[in-house]
């Protein structure tokens, strides 16, 4: 990951913060060339660039934009993004990951997430949860240096993939300030804007898979 930035690549579609900001096709031509390597170096960048990156800058307060967008852009800090349960994959609006308001300043988060790409390594935590009160999803950023009751246990003997560490997450009521949850966007919207942004490196992704394939194949005749 501090490869990735070294090369200026993490989160290199943001314009503001020391940032590249390049076009939406540079970005695309980065994860067409990394994906004809290997699909998880592919995954390991859409994740911290369009899945944490993204958010912390669409979402996120002023403050949490200047505390994480450099360090995660240099890759001092790995980030992932917790949405998808056991028992909400497809439909993420059954997810029963729960924020409880405190009413001193704090939710307290519980519940559990799987599949989740980079969360073994992972510093700072994207993570979607109803609110206790509303039933209403919101976005919420975690800290697991500085917030306990986090556990992110790997995931193992996957068959494909393989360079990329997939885990878990799971909260048992994380104390989260309230500044730490995204105050600009509510319900399906976030988590949706979210992987959209990652869908277009996923898609320019598949075309340096393909071209990976079709060499090898030439080489095998």
């Amino acid at each position: 990951m501090r490869e990735y930035g070294d090369m200026g690549f993490l989160g290199c579609t943001i314009p503001e913060y020391d940032l590249p900001g390049v076009s939406s096709v540079s970005y695309g031509l980065m994860n067409r060339y990394i994906e004809a390597i290997d699909s998880g170096y592919r995954s390991a960048l859409s994740v911290q660039s369009s899945l944490v990156m993204y958010p912390i800058y669409t979402f996120a307060s002023e403050e949490l934009k200047q505390k994480y967008l450099p360090p995660l852009s240099t890759g001092e800090l790995i980030g992932c993004f917790g949405l998808t349960e056991p028992d909400a994959g497809s439909d993420p609006a059954g997810m029963k990951t729960r924020a409880k308001d405190l009413g001193n300043g704090y939710y307290s988060i519980s519940g559990s997430k799987t599949w989740i790409t980079n969360s073994p390594h992972a510093d700072v935590l994207i993570v979607w949860a109803k609110l206790n009160d509303t039933d209403e999803i919101r976005g919420f950023v975690l800290d697991k240096r500085e917030m306990k009751g986090i556990e992110t246990p790997k995931i193992e003997g996957k068959l494909s993939l393989r360079a990329s560490t997939t885990g878990m997450i799971l909260l048992d009521e994380v104390k989260v300030p309230y500044e730490n949850m995204f105050q600009t966007v509510k319900g399906l919207k976030g988590p949706f804007s979210c992987l959209n942004q990652a869908r277009f490196g996923i898609a320019w992704g598949t075309l340096g898979a393909a071209e990976f394939c079709f060499h090898k194949a030439r080489e095998y005749q």
